[in-house]
C-alpha cells in the first residue's frame, strides 16, 4: 500500500511525499492523484520518494510514465540507492536539499 501526503503548496507548486510499497496497480493511483492536482491548477509537483520501499524495484520505472501532460514532476530523494535505481530507468532524481535552519 502506498500513501501520497501533501506537505505544502505555493501557488502552482505542490511538495508531496510518496511512501510505502509501490506496486504496479499503485501507479494508476499516483497518476490519478497527479491529474487531480492538474485540475486544481498545479503545474509542478515535487515528489519526495524517500519513504518508497518497492518490493519489486522494476515497478519504479513506471514513475517515469505518470507525469500528466502540461505538468512538471520532480523527484527528490536523500537515498543514494533510490536515486541510482530511478536514474537507471532514465529518471532525474535530485537530492533533498536541507532547509535553512535545520
Amino acid at each position: 500500500m502506498i500513501r501520497l501526503t501533501e506537505k505544502w503548496r505555493r501557488e502552482a507548486v505542490v511538495h508531496s511525499a510518496l511512501e510505502g510499497d509501490l506496486r504496479r496497480e499503485d501507479l494508476g493511483l499516483v497518476a490519478r492523484a497527479l491529474e487531480a492536482y492538474g485540475k486544481e491548477g498545479i503545474e509542478e509537483v515535487h515528489l519526495v520518494v524517500d519513504g518508497l520501499l518497492p518490493s519489486d524495484p522494476t515497478v519504479c520505472k513506471g514513475l517515469g510514465r505518470v507525469e500528466p501532460e502540461g505538468m512538471k514532476l520532480r523527484l527528490h530523494s536523500s537515498s543514494g540507492f533510490l536515486r541510482d535505481l530511478l536514474a537507471s530507468y532514465g529518471m532525474e532524481v535530485s537530492p533533498l536539499e536541507e532547509k535553512a535552519g535545520g
